[in-house]
C-alpha cells in the first residue's frame, strides 16, 4: 500500500479537500518553506562539490586561488614595463604575452596593463588581436633627417623670353 499525502487544513467529514480560507494558505506557506529549505540545502551541496562554498559555510569568490588584482603605483608599473622591455629585447621574434609574463614571474593578467601602456607609447609593436596577439620591441626611431640648404633664389626678375605670338603684338 502506498501512503497518500493528505493536505493540511480543515477538511469536511468524508472529503480530502481543504476548505478555503486561512488554513489552506498556512499549508501552502509551510510547503513553500519546506521546498525552499530543501532547495537551499541542495544548492549548498552543489557549491561545496564545485569548491565555491567551504566547509565552514562561507562563500568564496570564484577563482579565489588565482592571483588577485593588485592596484599598483606608477613607479611599480614603470618597473614592470622596464622588465618587459628588457625581456623583449632578448627575443628575436614576436611573442605572446603569456611567455613574457611567465619569464618575469607574473600572470598574463598582471602583465597586460603594462604591456598595453608600452604599445600606446610606441615602444612595443602588437601584431594580431586578442588571444593571437604577439608583441615585439619597436625599432628605434630614425634620427631626424639633416636639413639641406636650398639654393637661394636671386632677387632679380627672370628675363622675359619671347613667345611665338608675342613678337608681333609688341610692335606697332
Amino acid at each position: 500500500m502506498s501512503k497518500t499525502a493528505k493536505p493540511a487544513g480543515k477538511t469536511t467529514s468524508k472529503t480530502t479537500k481543504p476548505t478555503a480560507g486561512r488554513s489552506s494558505r498556512k499549508a501552502v506557506r509551510r510547503e513553500l518553506r519546506q521546498l525552499a529549505r530543501e532547495f537551499a540545502d541542495q544548492l549548498v551541496v552543489m557549491l561545496e562539490r564545485h569548491g565555491v562554498w567551504d566547509d565552514e559555510g562561507h562563500e568564496r569568490e570564484l577563482g579565489d586561488d588565482a592571483a588577485r588584482r593588485i592596484r599598483r603605483s606608477l613607479a611599480d608599473l614603470e618597473k614592470v614595463m622596464n622588465r618587459i622591455l628588457a625581456d623583449l629585447n632578448t627575443r628575436k621574434e614576436p611573442v605572446a604575452i603569456g611567455k613574457v609574463a611567465a619569464t618575469l614571474g607574473l600572470t598574463s593578467r598582471q602583465a597586460a596593463h603594462p604591456m598595453s601602456l608600452l604599445v600606446e607609447t610606441g615602444k612595443v609593436l602588437r601584431h594580431g588581436e586578442r588571444r593571437g596577439a604577439r608583441y615585439e620591441l619597436a625599432p628605434p626611431p630614425e634620427p631626424p633627417a639633416r636639413k639641406t640648404r636650398k639654393k637661394k633664389r636671386s632677387r632679380k626678375a627672370p628675363k622675359a623670353t619671347a613667345k611665338q605670338g608675342d613678337s608681333k603684338r609688341g610692335k606697332r
